[in-house]
């Protein structure tokens, strides 16, 4: 039995896995630290332990989650993986992208991959057919959108995702919803017209993340749902490391 950790700015996810199949999935609030150690101290000892956190890094926590792994890996800039990293500035790369690139590089090797993870930020994330990692975006998510909308003015009422909106909205409430949400639908679809000219037909697109779900069936292109790329990106990361 082998654990993946991932500590993001929203939730943190432990991932389970057993020989090579994700088994468990456990979810924490992020800004309720303790939630998360109280379930880590009762955890058995694993096998393999990785440990991959947006945030800034803590001892405490990374020894914690080290005494339940007889093998631990902490995911950073150093960290071997199963492609060629290009980014610039290493140390900076969010490590969740860092996953999402290995995993969907695992699920399409030899083709070009763009990864969007839709989140509290979206990232936009390129492999090419080479394995190699060229780079990406980083833009605010559907969340900070509209929280952005309802602080910045007077009037603006603070709205939420959803599934369901309209190409024009007829009122203040649908005007946000639907200029947020398809406008990320758009912003989307941006990439994909511009990376595929250069790619050509191999080439797939990967979207994942909280909110991925929202822009499943509103793309006009084909795109592929993996909600458990990042922990397939992480143990194959652990395993890369093996």
């Amino acid at each position: 039995m082998d654990l993946c950790i991932d500590i993001g700015n929203t939730r943190t996810k432990a991932f389970v896995f057993d020989r090579g199949h994700l088994a468990e999935t456990f979810v924490f609030d992020s800004s309720r630290r303790s939630s998360f150690q109280d379930w880590i101290k009762d955890a058995p000892v694993y096998e393999r332990g990785l440990l991959c956190s947006v945030k800034r890094r803590d001892p405490d926590l990374v020894n914690t989650v080290r005494q339940h792994a007889v093998s631990f890996l902490e995911l950073d800039h150093h960290t071997p993986l199963p492609f060629v990293n290009m980014y610039q500035s290493k140390s900076t790369l969010g490590k969740d992208r860092m996953a999402l690139i290995a995993g969907a590089q695992g699920l399409f090797p030899g083709r070009g991959v763009l990864v969007v993870d839709a989140g509290t930020a979206i990232t936009f994330d390129v492999i090419s057919q080479e394995g190699k990692y060229l780079g990406g975006n980083i833009a605010p998510g559907s969340g900070l959108r509209f929280q952005s909308l309802h602080s910045y003015t007077d009037c603006l009422p603070l709205r939420s995702a959803s599934d369901s909106w309209p190409l024009l909205g007829d009122t203040t409430n649908t005007a946000i919803e639907a200029g947020v949400m398809q406008g990320i639908c758009y912003e989307v679809e941006g990439y994909i017209t511009s990376l595929s000219s250069s790619f050509g037909k191999n080439f797939v697109v990967v979207l994942t993340g909280g909110d991925a779900r929202y822009f499943e069936k509103k793309m006009k292109y084909p795109v592929f749902m993996k909600p458990d790329l990042l922990a397939e990106g992480l143990y194959r990361i652990l395993e890369f490391n093996h």
